[in-house]
């Protein structure tokens, strides 16, 4: 709707007008009219409306300079200058000064709706213009803003300029991360789709409910985004709006999915972006030892002042397979070593960063397992204990040698639980596979993964298990099977020889018959002749 005014000395024209030219039809929010200069001139800056109708003729101010000010206030405003004949000087004057167009009295209403819609039209083509210009200088901002994240000054200099630079840098800055609380494992107990839906819920809340967040990095459940305002007061102020808001609205549409919120400190220059954008990602490293839904600012967590670790050093202390490899075998003693060098390791680290490390190796670990869980058909109720609970626990202890000692029980109890669960759901598990291979033992592309892959298993972990539970190996057991089948079939057919391979899964009756001799110590054929042989001699 685009507001209007109409200005004529004449009242019963005025009325008349206002009262037959249908406005809301128009698009307009009809906002009164007035019947002197002086009194068009106070509604003029008390509605600041888009659409001018006045008079040319009017006590104490006319509509020359009526019109004169009122685009002084707003160049856009459309004017739609009122006129007798007698008066035609002044409003070939008044279309000089901007006016739309003008009517000649008596006024024909039809004339009058059809200039008001053009009016509305030229105020709508206006307004998109704008907006794609404004759209325009976002997106070139955004741009600017990437290049100070992801190249940093020298590469924003390169790119855009110092005077560019000079423009940005009175801004302060914070940048945030939204992320959906285990939506990566989603997919344990979701299907594709639903969890797709969440994920466009969460960017829909935020592209609605927090426009003042702007996204550069978006990944599946998770949203970086930076807020620049003119004072860190007001980036404060907008960051915690931004966050509650679209906890608020997803909470609303998912009501069963948290939210964690990591933030770096607020910066008083985009100059700092770069900074501010590592310091997100460490603050979000620490979300495991949170509660789901936690606020995580950098500046709580990270005390010692600018964040300065050596990647080198991380990388070496979240070398987790082997650690994880041992909890899988259950082997206690090697376990209970690792951790004892792992203690040495970042003791020797000394001051506060023992404690960090030790909790990214931890969350490393813990992720793994939680990972590597389901392979072995353990179920949450399977376990006597909560993985995230047991982390935050480990994570909360304000002691290293503690920490790691509660590592060792904790990874003792994943130990039990992969025993127990190993002993219970082997038997049953191996006669579903064996049932599958007697079904299709027929088919020569059959294989080792596709058995295990009908159960539930990593080919590797079904392996293990099949060997351990038949004594032989997978593909022994196979040969073997396959060789029994196809005597029945020597004993109750007179099949030939290459159509018993065939139908036992061998490509070739000569890779069968290499694979019989092994297998029974005779050829397909000598096995044949003396089961006939041994026929005879019972007739």
């Amino acid at each position: 709707m685009y507001k209007a005014i109409l200005c004529d000395d004449n009242e019963i024209i005025a009325q008349g007008l206002s009262e037959t030219i249908p406005w809301e039809k128009l698009q307009i929010d009809f906002r009164g009219y007035c019947t002197d200069g002086l009194a068009a001139r106070k509604l003029l800056e008390k509605e600041e409306p888009d659409i001018l109708i006045s008079d040319v003729r009017m006590p104490f101010v006319d509509g020359l300079e009526l019109t004169q000010e009122a685009k002084k206030r707003n160049p856009d405003i459309e004017v739609i200058i009122i006129s007798g004949y007698d008066d035609f000087c002044f409003a070939h004057e008044a279309i000089k000064l901007g006016v739309m167009d003008y009517l000649l009295k008596p006024i024909d209403p039809k004339e009058m709706i059809a200039l008001l819609e053009r009016a509305v039209k030229d105020c709508s083509q206006r307004e998109a213009q704008k907006a794609l210009f404004s759209v325009d200088e976002q997106n070139r901002r955004e741009e600017q803003i990437r290049s100070l994240i992801y190249d940093g000054l020298s590469g924003f200099e390169a790119a855009y300029g110092k005077e560019c630079l000079k423009r940005l840098k009175d801004y302060s800055c914070v940048v945030s991360i939204l992320s959906i609380d285990n939506f990566e494992q989603m997919n344990l107990h979701m299907t594709v789709e639903e969890q797709q839906e969440i994920n466009h819920n969460f960017f829909r809340c935020i592209k609605k409910y927090a426009p003042e967040f702007h996204i550069y990095e978006r990944r599946e459940g998770t949203a970086v985004g930076y807020i620049l305002d003119k004072s860190p007061s007001c980036v404060r102020k907008l960051r915690e709006s931004a966050v509650a808001t679209v906890r608020k609205a997803f909470r609303t549409v998912c009501p069963e999915q948290t939210i964690t919120f990591a933030s770096s400190r607020i910066r008083n220059s985009v100059l700092e972006l770069q900074k501010s954008h590592r310091e997100a990602i460490l603050a979000l490293q620490e979300r495991y030892v949170h509660p789901l839904g936690s606020n995580i600012y950098f500046e709580q967590i990270h005390t010692g002042g600018e964040s300065s670790s050596n990647d080198d050093e991380f990388d070496k202390a979240l070398i987790v397979s082997e650690l994880v490899a041992l909890i899988r075998q259950g082997d206690k003693e090697a376990v209970r070593a690792e951790i004892d060098k792992l203690r040495r390791q970042l003791l020797e680290r000394g001051g506060g960063k023992s404690y960090l490390f030790m909790k990214l190796f931890t969350s490393s670990i813990f992720v793994s397992l939680f990972q590597d869980l389901r392979q072995y058909g353990i179920e949450k109720s399977d376990m006597d204990l909560e993985i995230t609970k047991e982390y935050q626990k480990i994570t909360e202890t304000q002691s290293v040698e503690k920490a790691l000692e509660q590592l060792y029980q904790c990874a003792v109890k994943i130990m039990g639980a992969i025993e127990r669960n190993s002993r219970n759901s082997s038997v049953k598990t191996m006669i579903e596979a064996r049932r599958y291979i007697e079904e299709h033992y027929m088919e020569h592309t059959l294989t080792m993964d596709d058995v295990a892959k009908e159960v539930h298993m990593s080919p590797s972990y079904f392996s293990v298990v099949f060997k351990r539970e038949t004594g032989v190996s997978f593909t022994d057991y196979l040969i073997r099977l396959r060789i029994q089948k196809s005597q029945e079939l020597m004993r109750n057919t007179d099949l030939r020889i290459y159509e018993i391979s065939a139908k036992v899964g061998y490509d070739t009756a000569a890779y069968y018959s290499t694979a019989f001799k092994k297998e029974t110590g005779m050829s397909p054929t000598e096995y044949k002749k003396q089961f006939l042989n041994h026929g005879s001699d019972k007739d």
